[in-house]
């Protein structure tokens, strides 16, 4: 569903990182898709609605908490992406 709301934000098929918005042709090849925009498409989102990332993922951690254990690698992606966006020091390559 996430995927198809991008759609209707503007945002095509992803072809530069693995993203929610990569296309699939068949249910496996969905059910593989991470659950986050790459950064590239979470840019395209932002700038076409506009939210402040670090709240963004706090709202997703909080989300994923409450769902309980099966999203335990998300959850911890929240709490890194937040650190970063947070963060006031350039990212380092």
């Amino acid at each position: 569903m996430a995927h198809e709301i991008g759609h209707m934000f503007g945002i095509k098929h992803c072809i530069y990182f693995r993203c929610l918005m990569n296309g699939s042709n068949n249910l496996e090849e969905n059910a593989t898709k991470p659950i986050e925009f790459c950064p590239n498409c979470l840019r395209k989102l932002q700038s076409n609605i506009g939210f402040d990332i670090a709240k963004r993922y706090k709202g997703l951690e909080v989300c994923f908490q409450e769902l309980g254990g099966l999203f335990e690698a998300d959850i911890g992606w929240y709490k890194k992406a937040i650190a970063l966006a947070e963060s006031k020091e350039p990212v380092s390559k």
